[in-house]
This record gives C-alpha cells, sequence and structure tokens, in this order.
C-alpha cells in the first residue's frame, strides 16, 4: 500500500519508456485503490521533461498539472 511517505525512483529506463512507466503505475495505483490523483506527486529533473510526461498522461488519460 503507498503511504505518505512511499517514494519511488526510477531512471534508469530508456526516456520513452519511462514516462510509459509512470503514467501506467499511476494507473494501477488508482486501479487498486492504494492512491488517489490528487495524493500523487511526479519530481522531475528538467523543465524540458514535463511535456513528454504530459503527453504520456494525456494518452493514459490522467489528470494532471504541471
Amino acid at each position: 500500500m503507498i503511504t505518505p511517505n512511499t517514494k519511488r525512483i526510477i531512471g534508469d529506463e530508456p526516456a520513452v519508456e519511462r514516462y510509459s512507466f509512470v503514467a501506467t503505475e499511476i494507473k494501477k495505483l488508482i486501479s487498486a485503490r492504494e492512491a488517489d490523483y490528487n495524493n500523487i506527486a511526479l519530481l522531475y529533473r528538467t523543465n524540458a521533461q514535463s511535456r513528454a510526461f504530459e503527453e504520456a498522461f494525456r494518452q493514459y488519460r490522467i489528470p494532471h498539472k504541471i
């Protein structure tokens, strides 16, 4: 179960796989009722990554704010 202190670090996957992986993991958490969209945060290193995450979230229909 996800708790407020649960953290996952992701970084060794190729870029395209990373964005898809994050989106599918979020969907799994929501489907399993282990988290709510309002309780998930994503930290990334550069602003350039935000667009790829936005596209993945749109593709997987994940509501998000940048």
